[in-house]
């Protein structure tokens, strides 16, 4: 899947750690102490206050941990984006209390961090589809690694209104912003909280860009997505994007300047991240999934979760970047 396969996604968007672990016994949570994918869920339409974890027990010696850590996001020519991370093994895993510990649900293992959490936070979600042999859409693993022929399709929900910002490189080569795009809505880039949206839409009435196909030339190919509560300065987005790429001196999809791709590239590494996976692979795309996208809706509480969250340790920072990373060959 090649820069050109990824330009497409002009025409397809909807718009509708490594911190050590330590084995220990956590603390009882209280009401206000919700975890990191339970903060996220917590602001889905209609969801309730979180309930009290109850406490557990520590991790048996000799016992690997799986849960999601916790970390500062790492450069992004790091493996599967930013932060080193385990597989969580059950649905509704790792839970961060506002003193920073998080509590393994039953039948999984207690880590240890030094974050806190909060619904306010800015925070997104991702789930990875790939076109199985009858056309549905089926949940995969975003680490796996891809090849020749083999399609995929991306899912993505913030937890905020805001504004998204969709980059990619190839091979960490130069940066171009593929979301917005002058030909999608005009260049408007504000998303609502809890609305899914797709990279690229199921709903294009050529079925050949309802996918991204991976071609036969190895490369490790990045997307980064960017949400934010204000507009980033100096990015074309609306009308100005469409007079830009209007003008037959300028190209389309629109780079970054070095200057801007840096600060973002040091908000990624500096700001604390924390991450919740879980192993859902073979999961079929929903018909509630589905009508959410195509209809702008809300995902309700109990709609599936995202495979990925990511979650800003801070209630007060403005903007969130992630990347993901994919590797064919």
């Amino acid at each position: 899947m090649r820069a050109k396969l990824f330009s497409l996604i002009c025409c397809c968007l909807l718009a509708g750690v490594a911190l050590a672990v330590h084995s220990q016994q956590p603390p009882e949570q209280s009401d206000d102490e919700v975890t990191v994918r339970g903060a996220f869920l917590t602001t889905r339409p209609g969801a309730e206050k979180p309930k009290p974890t109850p406490q557990v027990a520590a991790s048996p010696k000799g016992r690997t941990n799986t849960n999601a850590t916790t970390a500062s996001n790492r450069p992004h020519h790091q493996t599967s984006g930013q932060n080193t991370t385990a597989t969580n093994h059950s649905k509704n895993t790792n839970s961060a209390g506002v003193n920073g510990t998080q509590v393994a649900s039953a039948n999984t293992d207690a880590t240890i961090t030094n974050a806190t959490f909060s619904p306010a936070a800015i925070g997104i979600g991702y789930t990875l589809f790939m076109k199985d042999a009858n056309g549905d859409a089926v949940r995969v693993d975003p680490t796996r690694v891809f090849h020749s022929g083999e399609a995929i399709r991306l899912s993505l929900e913030a937890n905020t209104d805001g504004f998204l910002y969709v980059f990619y490189t190839e091979n960490d080569g130069e940066p171009q912003m593929i979301f917005p795009d002058s030909r999608l809505s005009r260049g408007n880039n504000l998303v609502r909280a809890h609305v899914p949206y797709e990279v690229p839409s199921n709903m294009e009435a050529d079925e050949r860009l309802r996918w991204f196909v991976f071609d036969a030339t190895p490369a490790t190919e990045r997307v980064f997505i960017v949400v934010t509560r204000e507009p980033l300065p100096n990015v074309p987005t609306g009308e100005t994007l469409v007079s830009y790429c209007l003008d037959a001196k300028n190209s389309c999809p629109w780079n970054p300047p070095h200057s801007l791709w840096g600060q973002l590239m040091q908000a990624q590494g500096r700001e604390q991240v924390a991450m919740s996976k879980i192993r859902d692979e073979g999961r079929t795309q929903t018909p509630r999934e589905r009508e959410a996208t195509t209809r702008g809706l809300g995902l309700a509480p109990d709609a599936p979760e995202p495979t990925v969250v990511r979650m800003n340790a801070s209630s007060t920072t403005g903007l969130l970047v992630t990347s993901i990373a994919l590797t064919h060959k």
